[in-house]
């Protein structure tokens, strides 16, 4: 059965190159085989990648093959959980090489790296967490976050990520809390993210230098605590109005010191019904609203928020 299984996985690949060979316009890509064998029980894998994917029930070689400009070679081991995932991230981080162990074993660069099955991303490029980490400025947004549900102070005083990320699906993700507190170089698109699961969002953009996008539509239904969550962020003046804060527990300082912050968020008012005025405190201080004042919640409608919302023109 053995011979049978290597004839057989053989079989599949020398008829990919022959047909390679007879029609190159109906090229098929060897990389890309699919079945079952374990040939010679090497560590060798056919894959595609181009798209930096290995398939789960690759076909086993002695030897790697290149085809057409496809490298078919061995297989990058998947992450198992958060911890070896961070421990890879700090090795990286000191020997970024193509020849680094840790390039051999999971791939080169890291936005190959096969994080689909990691469910925390927590400090991961913390820069206080790690000092080498507040400078990393890689291409990573074809990783595969799926399965992320907690991403806090992932970039954290990072002061040189603005990489696009705005392509992540974070479905999944419950806790954005501190995910680019003082990321001062951040300013990439994100508006596209589906946050509807996400409860936390405290201090997500506090003492960002740069960031000033369009999250308009996000459905931030869930969150429950946005406090200081776009304190110290001196460029941010992006409209907020459609957002549903039915849920939100607490605003404390949300805008505080968010030096260029200027935005009407009348429309707020009505759905802050379930919040005491200690979780108000100093929401708009430091900015550019009309009104700076803490929102009178006993008063109908809610005002100030950050313009007068019972007078025309907010003034």
């Amino acid at each position: 059965m053995k011979i049978i299984s290597v004839l057989s996985s053989f079989l599949i690949l020398s008829r990919a190159l022959a047909q390679n060979q007879a029609d190159p316009a109906l090229f098929l890509n060897p990389c890309e085989v699919r079945c079952e064998g374990n040939v010679f029980r090497r560590t060798f894998y056919v894959n595609n990648y181009e798209n930096g994917i290995c398939s789960e029930n690759c076909v086993r070689f002695p030897r790697a093959y290149t085809v057409r400009g496809y490298s078919c070679g061995r297989c990058p081991k998947a992450f198992d959980d958060y911890n070896e995932l961070k421990q890879a991230v700090d090795e990286y981080l000191a020997d970024n090489s193509a020849s680094s162990a840790v390039a051999i074993l999971y791939g080169h660069p890291i936005g190959k790296w096969q994080v689909q099955k990691v469910e925390s991303f927590e400090y991961l490029f913390d820069g206080k967490r790690n000092t080498a980490a507040a400078t990393f400025n890689e291409d990573i947004s074809a990783w595969n976050v799926r399965s992320a549900s907690n991403m806090q102070y992932m970039f954290a005083s990072n002061t040189a990520f603005n990489k696009d990320i705005g392509g992540w699906n974070v479905a999944r993700v419950t806790t954005m809390e501190g995910m680019f507190e003082d990321a001062s170089s951040f300013n990439r698109n994100i508006g596209s993210w589906d946050v509807t699961n996400v409860r936390d969002m405290a201090y997500m953009f506090y003492g960002t230098k740069q960031f000033n996008q369009n999250l308009n539509s996000w459905d931030v239904g869930s969150v429950t605590d946005m406090s200081f969550m776009f304190s110290l962020a001196e460029s941010f003046n992006s409209p907020l109005d459609n957002w549903n804060v039915a849920n939100v527990k607490d605003f404390e300082q949300m805008f505080a010191d968010a030096t260029a912050f200027s935005q009407d968020l009348c429309q707020w008012g009505d759905e802050m019904t379930s919040i005491t005025s200690d979780r108000v405190i100093n929401m708009f201080i430091s900015t550019q609203c009309l009104l700076e004042d803490d929102p009178a919640l006993s008063e109908t409608p809610v005002s100030p928020l950050c313009f007068n919302c019972r007078k025309p023109g907010g003034v």
